[in-house]
C-alpha cells in the first residue's frame, strides 16, 4: 500500500471519516453516470444495483477508515456479503450480462479499486478541509506527486508546483486526480516558499478545456474535462470525472457555529441552490441530511437543545413523503416561517419535542422538533398540513403536549 494510504490509515482523520458518513447513496450503473461533485456528495460504486448492496460497501469503507484496517482486512469482511449473503438482494459478485456483453461486479480487484479511491478521496478532503482553516497562515498550496516508477506522466509535471490556495486550479485540479492517483496538496507559509526558493503562479488564463468520450456503445457520451496549460507546451489535464475538488463539493460549514442571523441566511440560500433541491426532489433516495431551520433562541431550552439549528435526514423526508405526499418541495421554505413565528406552540411530556402550528396563506401547518444526544442534535421529525380537529385535539391532550404558546 502507497504511504499516502498508510497515512490515511494510521492517523483516521475525523474530517476523512465525516466525509464518508456525510454522503448518501446514489445507484448507478456506470461510474460517470454519477458525475463529479455528485459523487462527493453521495456513495456510490458502478454496477451496484441496490441501497442494499451499497450499504454494505459504505459501512465497510467506514470501519475501514476508522479503523485503520489494510485492504486484507477490508476484503476479508466485505467479501462475505457480497458473495455468500443468503439476500439475493445483497449479493453483488462474479460477471452478469449487460446487453451483448459480461460486466464485472464484485471482486477482489474491484474491492481493490473501491478501497484505495474512497480511503484517497476521503483523506483528501479532510486535508482539504483542514488547509482551507489554515489558510490564512499557510496560503500557498504546493502540488505534491508521489514519484516512483508508478507516478503517470500527469502528476509528475505537475509535482512541486505552487499556486495559493484561492487560485481556481484549485476547483479542479485538487488530487486525486484519476483512478489511483497518490498525489496530495502541502500548504506552505510565506516563509517556508522563501527558504525553499519557490514562487507561486497563477493559474490566469491558463485553464483549458476538451471533451472526451466516456463509456462504451450505447452507453457513451460526450463530457468536457479541464486541464492547465503548463507553460512548457504541455498540459495537465485530469482524467474523466475527476477535475473537481472533492472536499471542497462535500464541504459542508459547520452551521451551528454560525451567528443565528447567518445560520439563517445560510438555510435560507441553500435551500435556492441546486444541493438542496436535489436532496429534497428525491424524497428520501438520496442519504444524508441538510440544515433546513434555525430555531429561535427562547424556544430551545423548552427541549433541551444545545444547538440551534434543525437538520432533516432523507430517512425523515421518506416517511414524511409517504405520509404526506402533498407536501411540495417550495412548501419546505415555509419551515423556517412556521418555527420562527407559530402561532401554537406545545412541548411534549418528555420535554425531547415541540410542536410548532402556523396559518400561512390560510393553510395551517403542523411542525414536529425533536433534540437527540443529549439537546446536540435537533432533527425535524414530521412537517405537514394540518386542519382545526387536529390542533384542538393537541390542545386537549394535557397528558402529552403543555402549550407553551397560543
Amino acid at each position: 500500500m502507497n504511504s499516502v494510504l498508510l497515512k490515511a490509515l494510521k492517523l483516521k482523520p475525523a474530517a476523512a471519516i465525516q466525509y464518508i458518513k456525510r454522503k448518501g447513496y446514489d445507484v448507478s450503473w456506470n461510474w460517470f453516470d454519477t458525475w463529479k461533485d455528485a459523487h462527493a456528495k453521495a456513495f456510490t460504486v458502478a454496477k451496484a444495483y441496490n441501497a442494499d448492496v451499497l450499504r454494505n460497501i459504505r459501512i465497510s469503507v467506514e470501519h475501514a477508515i476508522q479503523q485503520g484496517k489494510t485492504f486484507e482486512q477490508f476484503q476479508k469482511e466485505l467479501t462475505p456479503l457480497l458473495r455468500d449473503n443468503k439476500d439475493e438482494k445483497q449479493r453483488w459478485w462474479g460477471k452478469v450480462k449487460d446487453g451483448d456483453r459480461e460486466v464485472q461486479l464484485g471482486s477482489p480487484e474491484r474491492l481493490r479499486t473501491i478501497y484505495k479511491t474512497n480511503l484517497q478521496t476521503a483523506y483528501m478532503a479532510g486535508r482539504y478541509k483542514g488547509q482551507t482553516e489554515a489558510a490564512a497562515d499557510m496560503p500557498y498550496w504546493q502540488y505534491i506527486a508521489q514519484v516512483d516508477q508508478k507516478t503517470t506522466d500527469k502528476c509528475r509535471e505537475m509535482n512541486g508546483r505552487v499556486f495559493r490556495h484561492d487560485d481556481p486550479i484549485w476547483d479542479y485540479m485538487y488530487p486525486p486526480n484519476h483512478w489511483g492517483c497518490r498525489s496530495r496538496v502541502r500548504a506552505l507559509t510565506g516563509r517556508m516558499m522563501e527558504r525553499r526558493g519557490l514562487e507561486p503562479e497563477s493559474s490566469e488564463g491558463r485553464i483549458v478545456e476538451r471533451e472526451t468520450t466516456v463509456g462504451r456503445g450505447d452507453a457513451a457520451k460526450t463530457v468536457t474535462v479541464k486541464g492547465i496549460a503548463l507553460g512548457n507546451g504541455n498540459t495537465f489535464w485530469a482524467g474523466p470525472g475527476w477535475d473537481y475538488n472533492a472536499g471542497k463539493a462535500a464541504w459542508m460549514p459547520e452551521v451551528e457555529k454560525f451567528h443565528p442571523l447567518d445560520a439563517r441566511r445560510f438555510v435560507e440560500e441553500g435551500f435556492k441552490g441546486p444541493d438542496y433541491m436535489r436532496f429534497l426532489e428525491a424524497r428520501g433516495k438520496i442519504g444524508g441530511m441538510l440544515p433546513v431551520a434555525v430555531l429561535p433562541e427562547e424556544y430551545m431550552a423548552s427541549i433541551g437543545a444545545k444547538t440551534n439549528v434543525v437538520h432533516m435526514s432523507a430517512d425523515t423526508l421518506w416517511k414524511n413523503t409517504a405520509h404526506h405526499p402533498d407536501i411540495t418541495t417550495a412548501e419546505y421554505l415555509r419551515l423556517q416561517e412556521v418555527i420562527e413565528r407559530p402561532q401554537v406552540l406545545a412541548q411534549n411530556a418528555g420535554k425531547t419535542q415541540i410542536s410548532a402550528i402556523m396559518d400561512i396563506d390560510g393553510k395551517p401547518y403542523f411542525a414536529v422538533l425533536k433534540s437527540a444526544n443529549g439537546g446536540k442534535e435537533l432533527f425535524l421529525q414530521s412537517f405537514r398540513r394540518t386542519d382545526d380537529k387536529a390542533i384542538q385535539g393537541l390542545k386537549k391532550d394535557t397528558k402529552q403536549w403543555t402549550i407553551l404558546k397560543e
